[in-house]
């Protein structure tokens, strides 16, 4: 089974349109999408004319088999997370004001204070409330976990990162204790895959593939060593590797 991925929209149309049409050429069976579907901000980001946070719900309700919610997706609809890493929001957290959250969580929190308003309908706005903060495929000889981030930070809602192996042990004990091979989450809008195992966190290389617009085979998955991968964004992308497949049939995560 060839499993198409895609994480960290943000609201550009253009491009999600040039993925699945690349996801259909390819003959995918299902395309999971690892949240972020909106959240412009001006800052990070130079389509504002273009940008459309409602068709890009729209083209993910088509076509997309497995959706989890990100932290802008929240944000949008004015959720808390489920998974909260341990951050205690106040009560009424997105009545306050903006200068009132800062001053409570403005370190631990994203506060979204350059977000553009977006234009989602009541009907889209139910869906990403629908959605759930990790997904488990379920295969014949293994499970796969999605998610927008890791473990206890499924949505990234919090403003923690990854920077040891040690960073990434909840992560990996919530992997074996749901009996995964390896996850494979977003967020981190890496311009190149980053790898993950209790051994070994690093930035995978791409040589000069990562600038040619080909197949690059990353590596094959090792079921008995648990592992999580953090995908490059859909958009703001600078190298051609906005396309991750995960082929079931011989576990090899590639890049288009």
């Amino acid at each position: 089974m060839k499993i198409a991925i895609i994480t960290d929209i943000h609201e550009d149309i253009i491009t999600l349109k040039k993925c699945i049409i690349s996801f259909e050429k390819l003959s995918c069976d299902i395309i999971v999408c690892l949240g972020d579907i909106v959240g412009y901000s001006k800052s990070y980001y130079d389509y504002i004319d273009t940008r459309d946070a409602e068709e890009c719900v729209n083209i993910i309700k088509r076509n997309c088999d497995i959706v989890t919610i990100g932290n802008h997706d929240l944000n949008a609809i004015g959720k808390l997370p489920v998974y909260k890493a341990n951050t205690k929001y106040p009560e009424y957290w997105f009545e306050l004001s903006t200068f009132q959250k800062r001053n409570l969580l403005a370190s631990k929190v994203w506060l979204y204070e350059d977000e553009s308003p977006h234009n989602l309908s009541p009907k889209n706005i139910e869906y990403l409330n629908s959605l759930k903060e990790y997904e488990i495929l379920k295969l014949e000889e293994t499970n796969i976990l999605f998610s927008h981030f890791i473990y206890p930070n499924f949505t990234g809602s919090n403003r923690k990162f990854p920077f040891f192996e040690r960073d990434m042990n909840k992560h990996f004990n919530f992997i074996s204790e749901n009996n995964c091979a390896c996850s494979i989450f977003g967020h981190l809008h890496p311009f190149q895959p980053l790898i993950s195992s209790k051994s070994k966190f690093s930035l995978l290389s791409f040589f000069n593939s990562a600038f040619k617009n080909v197949m690059v085979e990353i590596q094959q998955i090792n079921t008995s060593q648990k592992t999580a991968y953090s995908i490059p964004s859909l958009t703001n992308n600078k190298y051609n590797n906005k396309l991750a497949i995960l082929d079931t049939k011989n576990m090899t995560l590639i890049f288009r």
